[in-house]
């Protein structure tokens, strides 16, 4: 009987349920196809878009998800279990977590975070950062032997600057960016300054704490829906390895192959 190179590694369809975004894409051991962004003021969309996303390229033989959205993902779940016809395998209810952690109690983790770090670390073999610029920040670090040692959440760009609309009296409500200057005098500049800037300021400062910890300094790979804002396309990156756009996705896949390779 001839082997084939699907039956050694299974194509999955792979989904991260975050809060503002449901990602989706065909994943086959370091391949990533037909990646998906559907945001979820368009959640309507979703049986459309799961449809083609599972007809696409060759069968799944799972589907795999992690979710941070308790509202929306036991809805959105029933929807791609009718239209894929399997049942999906949760990262952390079905699935265990695709690194071993370094913690007394692990149950408050986001499984996202464990994802987007094990696909980090099995891209760099190595100590690294892994910071995800969403609707929150998580900055969280990998050591020696892939364990994860947790990190630093605050609230993201977009979150930020909500935040400063609705709370003041005066300031108006941007779309973060970009600045123009490292000085600014204009207010919507000047929160776009600190947002964008405090933001990479934030990111150094933590990869220098980490890199302490460490006693080496890491490599550092960004991924969410502002890392190109953060580090933009054909800037110097500094700091920054790369900027991964599907890194959760990835690691959602990792988690079911591990399940595979524990059941052997």
């Amino acid at each position: 009987m001839t082997i084939s190179k699907t039956d050694i590694i299974p194509a999955v369809t792979a989904i991260d349920c975050g809060n503002t975004s449901l990602d989706m894409a065909k994943v086959r051991g370091q391949d990533v196809f037909d990646f998906q962004k559907l945001l979820l003021k368009e959640i309507h969309l979703l049986p459309e878009v799961i449809e083609k996303l599972h007809a696409s390229g060759e069968s799944s033989k799972a589907v795999v998800a992690c979710s941070v959205n308790d509202e929306v993902f036991p809805e959105a779940k029933k929807i791609i279990e009718k239209v894929t016809k399997h049942k999906i395998k949760v990262v952390g209810p079905d699935l265990p977590l695709p690194l071993p952690v370094r913690m007394s109690c692990n149950k408050h983790i986001g499984a996202d975070r464990v994802c987007a770090a094990a696909a980090a670390y099995d891209r760099l073999g190595k100590p690294c950062v892994i910071a995800d610029f969403g609707s929150a920040i998580t900055i969280d670090c990998v050591g020696e032997g892939g364990i994860f040692l947790g990190g630093a959440i605050m609230p993201g760009l977009g979150m930020s600057a909500e935040s400063l609309a609705e709370k003041t009296s005066r300031l108006p409500h941007i779309e973060p960016g970009e600045p123009e200057h490292k000085l600014s005098l204009e207010t919507p500049e000047a929160i776009k300054n600190g947002l964008v800037n405090g933001a990479r300021h934030v990111l150094k400062g933590f990869v220098e704490t980490y890199a302490t910890e460490l006693a080496r300094w890491p490599e550092v790979i960004l991924t969410g829906r502002d890392a190109g804002i953060i580090c933009p396309e054909g800037t110097d990156r500094g700091i920054v390895t790369a900027v991964v756009e599907d890194l959760t996705i990835r690691g959602i896949a990792m988690a079911y192959y591990n399940s595979l390779l524990d059941n052997k």
